[in-house]
């Protein structure tokens, strides 16, 4: 299965400020994956877009076709037993909620959180899992990203 390609786009604002910003001065940021930084006469507020037109176009059948095939992957792959078990087990369970007519986006949240945490300590520790890291990244994102939890959720990983 081809993965839809995730387009991002960042637009950088940065404002010089009259005098200086001072301590208990507030600023607010709102909106997801922002980022603000502030010092002596600078402000920097960066805001990343998704593009998710692709995510978008993609049916469940074909986001539980990428389920199975990271399964496979995984089961494949040299891991340890346990944790195969319990990542499949989790993928698992998040094909049988994307099945759902309207699936709980926090029930997935928790099963790709626990997916990717998996992965990353895998990841850490074997160039074996380094190189499943990296197969399951593009699947991973491609679903996160048509659950609606793209943005921020992989920042944390890296």
């Amino acid at each position: 299965m081809t993965l839809a390609k995730i387009a991002v786009r960042k637009s950088i604002n940065i404002t010089q400020t009259q005098g200086h910003c001072m301590p208990g001065d507030s600023y607010s940021v709102t909106g997801n994956d922002n980022q603000v930084v502030q010092g002596q006469n600078i402000q920097a507020a960066q805001k990343n877009q998704v593009d998710k037109n692709n995510q978008e176009d993609l049916t469940q059948t074909q986001v539980i076709q990428l389920l199975a095939e990271l399964k496979e992957k995984i089961r494949q792959s040299a891991l340890p037993e346990a944790a195969k078990e319990n990542t499949i087990k989790r993928l698992e369970a998040t094909a049988v909620e994307v099945k759902e007519q309207e699936p709980d986006k926090q029930l997935l949240a928790g099963n790709l959180k626990r997916v990717t945490e998996n992965l990353s300590q895998a990841r850490e520790a074997t160039e074996e899992g380094k190189k499943l890291w990296n197969e399951a990244l593009p699947i991973l994102k491609t679903v996160t990203t048509w659950v609606g939890l793209a943005g921020s959720f992989f920042n944390h990983f890296f």
